[in-house]
């Protein structure tokens, strides 16, 4: 550079206020609003004027909108990882951090936009004619289609897709066409679509930019345009949280198909726990000389306290001995349940005299 500069003199008072500058990455984000990318172009701006930012009041009187707008603005944009907000006390302002956009995956937009500068060859084309006179017709010939099908070539349309649930993937493709053609896709360019890329793709794609549209997203272009740049890009990529609605129908077959499984499996459990308990039970029985009258007996005995509200797990778990005076002994496995039951004696009694219609002076209790 020179070292003597030549002056300029800026006679239009709104350009030398200069401009403000925001990055594609930004620009082209669907996620985003347009208030907040305004408002991450401000931030940039007043950081490169003043070196920092003024209140929330100042910065809405200055983008038009109020502070709630403002700060939610600012709230997305630190959602979406674009800048950091850190409170610095009471009183104090707060400090915004531009994050690094290095790490940032370019969203999804027509490769047309990512060409930014890119200059057309001055030389012709090997047919004659120049690669932009070429682009012009091919433009001429897709803006042609849209009229056909009745879409105005200079006027965005957006048109939302049924609300209803859509098929699920394996649909014929005329329903596809006719879901293609819904959006404004030219039935001829539905039909390379389909031929080229696969129901499967086309379904997938077609699903997302349906999902995208009811959740109140208006693409840049038609959704026609979006969607056929999507599919024949070879490199968007549709989020790994979305799912198709057959994709879910499955996600959910499969959830309660795994759910039925594991009820399946601890009915099994517990029927196996239950067998295996009865079984040391009756050896126990056994080995303790309990006949199956006097098992009847004790089992007759713990409904009926139960259905008294006297009923315990130490009774339920205990056994009674054959017995022909007017002693009863429960014996228990349990060593600590020795001291429970016990204080049952009464209700035992009583549930034992009502049931074999004899007197029982005493219930004894031991381990066993």
């Amino acid at each position: 550079m020179p070292d003597e500069l030549s002056p300029i003199v800026i006679e239009d008072q709104v350009l030398a206020e200069g401009f403000v500058q925001v990055p594609v990455v930004v620009v082209f984000d669907p996620d985003l609003t347009a208030g907040a990318k305004m408002t991450y172009g401000a931030l940039l701006w007043y950081a490169w004027r003043f070196g920092g930012a003024p209140g929330q009041t100042v910065m809405a009187q200055q983008l038009g909108g109020g502070e709630r707008t403002i700060r939610r603005h600012l709230a997305d944009l630190e959602t979406a990882g674009y800048i950091a907000v850190e409170r610095l006390g009471l009183g104090r302002p707060n400090q915004y951090i531009i994050k690094s956009l290095q790490n940032r995956p370019i969203p999804d937009r027509p490769k047309m936009a990512a060409q930014t500068g890119q200059k057309w060859p001055l030389r012709p084309a090997k047919n004659g004619r120049s690669h932009k006179e070429q682009d012009l017709e091919t433009h001429t010939k897709q803006q042609q289609e849209l009229s056909e099908r009745g879409i105005a070539s200079r006027k965005t349309t957006v048109v939302v897709a049924s609300s209803g649930p859509e098929k699920a993937n394996g649909e014929d493709p005329l329903a596809l066409a006719d879901r293609l053609a819904a959006l404004g896709v030219a039935k001829s360019t539905g039909q390379t679509l389909l031929k080229q890329h696969g129901p499967e793709v086309v379904d997938r794609w077609l699903a997302y930019t349906e999902h995208r549209l009811r959740g109140g997203w208006v693409p840049k272009e038609t959704p026609a345009a979006w969607l056929v740049s999507a599919i024949r890009s070879g490199d968007w990529v549709i989020p790994e949280w979305f799912k198709t609605p057959s994709e879910e129908a499955a996600t959910r077959e499969a959830q309660d198909q795994a759910e039925q499984d594991r009820a399946r499996q601890q009915a099994q459990e517990q029927e196996r726990d239950r067998e295996e308990a009865a079984a040391q039970r009756r050896e126990l029985e056994d080995r303790l000389g309990i006949d199956d009258a006097t098992r009847e007996l004790w089992q007759r005995t713990r409904e009926l306290l139960e259905e008294r509200g006297e009923g315990s797990l130490a009774l339920a778990s205990a056994f009674i001995l054959p017995f022909t005076s007017d002693v009863a002994t429960v014996a228990t496995p349990v060593a600590f349940f020795c001291k429970v039951i016990p204080r049952h004696e009464a209700a035992i009694r009583a549930a034992l005299e009502e049931l074999t219609g004899r007197p029982v002076r005493a219930v004894e209790v031991r381990g066993c």
